[in-house]
Formats: structure tokens, sequence, C-alpha cells
């Protein structure tokens, strides 16, 4: 295998390196080494497209993953032109992506298909999922576009928006099903939107239903991560799981953790299940791996570093779930240590920062495409970086940054985007930590002004990123200005609100002791309000009222995201 390429095909997971080609006629079609070996080589449209440089700036995902684009290219194999492909990418990308799970407002999404049969009770899809599954598979016609009235109605209402198809299990079933199969579809679908929720960590009451492994050990997965990753796996992954028998007591979902889940979809790329049931074993047999670190844990680190105290290591869980399960295990040692000492694992997969979340995608990277010196060179630093702040405030000692009096970044960015560059000699602060009382924020988590470095880097100046972090920076003080008084204001309506009603109930109170005590007749009120034996029963009756008209207004979060995330 030459490195680079790609084992597996990544399919939607968005990356930004690998052995990639591209639709000459249209760069949106971009096809992984694994697809444009099966599909694209073989053909008489080879020419048609041109390999990618390895490493690139904007992520992108397979275009062949998709069921139309595979549709469309058969077309094109008859027609014996590329043109019809290069067609359909122009007016794909017309369309807005779909926004996976993040419930979206409906005034962004205007294109969405329901179903009028009402086979499955509120299903409903973005534009981007029909074209992308129904259209190809012969179930475009059970959908009809919803209208810009009934779209209107909804916005009017605040109802938000999540396309049906992003949940993986309804995804797959589309991408498995033709028409004569809608019935299959829509049993699938109507069981995985009843499924409850995975709870993450929480405790699962024993009544729910879960799946386990033969042969692993108190392993349990709940009802909608089995849906999700298990039951459109190949053969050979989801034979062997089976419904649990009743837990005593309440439970947690294994693939809450990211070793297991992280561990189950390296073995479904591998087809090599013992790999996963060895990993279940193993994580399940040991200490959890948590910052409070481990004694007596059974250690790896990288080949060659075997007596090097300060290098790289990590827990026999890290270990299994990510490396063995991805047949990468092979370059790892065990590591000894003396009886009763606690250390402290490198990777600490189950905490939830930038530095878990960079660490990953290298790992993805690395046993993607089989280049572990790539995962190497990271690793042997990973012991002394810290979490990037992004853009949090964050200062002290311990926190070193670089840039310049105008901007800053922390240490894994540097390291991931600064060293070695043409600028970085033009930069006054290198490794240093602020003065006290002063913070900073880390500008290049973000990939817009990663691509603004990446121009600095070509012009041999700073100028354009200074200007474009100062611009940040005035519109994260007005957003953040904005929020605060749009939430002073909310609560002070609430208070207002409050009040009022207080008022009325204390009012109404009085009213009812003045007709306790003899006082008769209906004397004050109107029609609407209704008739109150005191003046204070009807004063009462209309504050009630007004308070309960009042329209408490939201902090307009979307417009200040919308701000925002225009400049991060």
């Amino acid at each position: 295998m030459v490195r680079g390429d790609y084992l597996y095909c990544p399919e939607n997971t968005p990356v930004s390196y690998g052995k990639w080609f591209q639709l000459t006629q249209n760069p949106r079609i971009n096809v992984c080494n694994v697809c444009y070996n099966k599909f694209v080589a073989p053909s008489n449209l080879v020419s048609a497209f041109t390999e990618r440089p390895y490493e690139f700036e904007e992520e992108i995902t397979c275009s062949f993953f998709v069921p139309r684009v595979k549709a469309v290219w058969r077309e094109c194999q008859q027609r014996d032109s590329a043109a019809l492909l290069a067609e359909y990418a122009s007016y794909r990308g017309a369309i807005k992506d779909c926004a996976g799970l993040t419930a979206v407002d409906l005034s962004t999404h205007p294109v969405i298909y329901d179903l009028p049969s009402g086979d499955i009770n509120d299903f409903s899809i973005c534009g981007a999922c029909f074209e992308d599954y129904f259209v190809s598979n012969g179930m475009a016609y059970h959908f009809r576009q919803r209208s810009a009235t009934d779209n209107q109605r909804l916005v009017a209402e605040g109802r938000s928006f999540v396309c049906d198809v992003a949940i993986p299990m309804i995804r797959s079933a589309a991408r498995a099903y033709k028409d004569h199969d809608w019935n299959t579809f829509v049993g699938w679908a109507r069981g995985r939107r009843a499924a409850p929720d995975c709870v993450g960590e929480a405790l699962v009451q024993d009544s729910r239903r879960g799946w386990t492994i033969t042969g692993v050990d108190r392993l349990v997965i709940c009802e909608a991560c089995y849906m999700d990753n298990v039951a459109f796996a190949p053969l050979e992954i989801r034979t062997p799981w089976q419904p649990a028998a009743a837990k005593p007591g309440d439970w947690t979902c294994d693939f809450a953790h990211n070793f297991l889940h992280t561990g189950f979809q390296m073995c479904t790329s591998t087809k090599n299940f013992e790999t996963f049931k060895a990993a279940a074993t193993v994580v399940l047999a040991q200490p959890p791996c948590t910052d409070k670190g481990i004694v007596n844990g059974t250690w790896f680190v990288l080949k060659g570093d075997e007596t090097n105290d300060a290098a790289f290591k990590m827990c026999s869980s890290c270990y299994a779930c990510i490396f063995l399960t991805s047949d990468t295990g092979d370059q790892f040692v065990d590591r000894k240590f003396p009886e009763g000492e606690t250390h402290l694992c490198d990777l600490r997969l189950t905490e939830k920062n930038s530095t878990v979340r960079n660490t990953l995608m290298r790992i993805a990277r690395a046993v993607g495409t089989r280049d572990m010196e790539y995962f190497a060179t990271y690793a042997r630093e990973l012991p002394t970086m810290q979490p990037c702040p992004r853009d949090s405030w964050v200062g002290g000692p311990r926190r070193l940054f670089y840039g310049t009096g105008q901007w800053a970044a922390c240490v894994s960015c540097y390291r991931e985007v600064i060293r070695g560059s043409e600028v970085e000699s033009l930069m006054t602060i290198h490794g240093e930590a602020l003065p006290a009382g002063q913070e900073y924020w880390c500008e290049l988590y973000s990939p817009r002004m990663r691509r603004i470095f990446a121009q600095a880097c070509e012009a041999k100046s700073l100028a354009a990123l200074e200007t474009a972090a100062e611009e940040r920076r005035q519109v994260n003080k007005l957003v953040i200005a904005q929020l605060k008084l749009q939430t002073a204001q909310r609560h002070n309506q609430m208070m207002m609100q409050m009040n009022m009603y207080q008022n009325a109930m204390m009012l109404q109170g009085a009213n009812s002791f003045a007709a306790a005590a003899g006082e008769t007749g209906s004397r004050y009120g109107n029609d609407s309000l209704g008739w109150y034996e005191t003046s204070a029963g009807a004063d009462g009756a209309a504050m009630f009222r007004q308070a309960s008209n009042m329209t408490l207004g939201m902090p307009n979060l979307s417009g200040l995201r919308a701000q925002w995330a225009a400049v991060e």
C-alpha cells in the first residue's frame, strides 16, 4: 500500500488529506482512491479526473458514497461523457447541505419534503437528503415538497427542523433499500424513531431493551446505538449481537464511551470483529481511563520509546479500542512500570476537549491511510500538549502562546499550523506566558483564520491576519454585549410578568375575602373579564390577563450566531 492511500472509503466523514481525485469539469466531485480504483479506473472516463494534492485546506467527503452520484455516474458511462456528472454537481451544489442532527431554523431550510401518506408519522427530510438518497432508489414519489405556506406557518409557530435522514440508521436504510422495499424501510424508520435516544453515561432503566455479545461479559448497548451502529453493519459484524437478558437494576450504554464506540467503528471497516470483542473485554476489565490516572495499569508506548520515561504512553483500553481494532497494534509495545505507581494516559479519550478531538482526527488519518509515522510524530509531543482554548479567554504562567501583540495562537495550533511556516520568523512572541492578569484566546483553531494564515504565508506578511483578528475580537465583543443586553431585557420582562401575576393573585384574594365577609353582588368588571364583588377582583383579573398576554422576547441567538460565524 502506498502512503496516503485509503484502505477503506472515508464515506461521509469530512477529511482534508489522503489520495483523492477530482472531476476536472467540476471540482465539487471528489473521489477517494478506493472508489476511484473501483468505479473510475476501470471505466472509459478515467481521463475526466485529476489527482488532488495530498493535503488541502477544505474538508471533503467521498462523492461516490452518495447513491445519486453513483446513478449519474452509470449514466455517464452509457453516454461516454462525464458532462452529466458535472452538471449534476452544479445542480446539487445549489442545494443547502443537510445540517445533521442539529435543529435549524425552518426559514434557513425552505426545501423540505414530507410524507403525505403518513406512513411514518411527522417524517420530514431536507432537500439535500431527498436528492442524495431517494431520487435514485425509486422512493422519491412517496414524498411531497412542503408548501411555502406550510413552512411559513411553522416558522411563525417557532418550530425548528431536524432532518430524519440525519439519524444514522435511517440513512443506512435509505441507502440499502429500493422502491419495492418501501414497507421494509418504513418499518425500520418507525422502529428507530420509536427507540428512546441514547442517554450517554446516565443510568438507563432496566425496562429498556439492550443488546450484548456472547462471550463478552457485562457489555450492553442501548436500542438506539444498536440500530445506528450495528443493524446495517456487515453480516459478520451484526450476527454475534443478541438482545440482552433482563438486567437487575439500572445500567449504562457502553457505546456512550469514546473507547468502545470508536473501536466498533474501526472493526466495521476492517471487518475483523474478533478484535472488537478482545477490545471490549479489555475495557470492561480494566480501571477507567481518567484524568486521575491509573495505578498498576498496563501501558503501551511507541516502538523505540521503551526506556524513555517522558515518552508518550497510553492505557490498555485506549490501545485496544483504537489500535488493536484497526490492525495497527504492531506499532506499539507494552511498557512495565514499578508496582504501585500511578500514571496518566496521554490519550484520555473519555475527556471532551480540543486536544482529544484533534488527537482523534490524527488517529483517523494515520490508521485510515496506514501512515503511522504521522501519528508517531504527533504522539511524541502529546504529553506536553495543552488543550486549545479556542474562543475562551485563558491566562496564567503555564499557558504559553505564540504570535504578535495583535493575535495569539496556543501551543497546539502553533505546532499544527505555524511551525516551519514562511511567517514564523515575523512573529514577535515565541512560546511565552502572558504577564499576570492578562488573558488571550487562540485565533488559529478556526478554519477561516487558518485559511487567512495560509494566505499570509503566501504573501509573507501578517498584516491581513492581524486585521482579521481585530475584526474577530470586535464582533465577539458586540455579540457578547448584545447577548447580555437581550438576556437582561428578557430577565426584566420575566420579573415584571411575575410581579403582575403576584399582584393579580393578591387582588383576587382580597376580592375573595370580601365575598366571604358578606360582600354581595357583581358590580365590577365586564363581560370579557367577568364580574366581581369588588374593584380589586376586576383589577386582579385585568392584571392577570395583561401578564398572560405579555410576549417574552427571546435572545436572537440565530442572528448573533450568524454574526459570529461570519468571522469566526
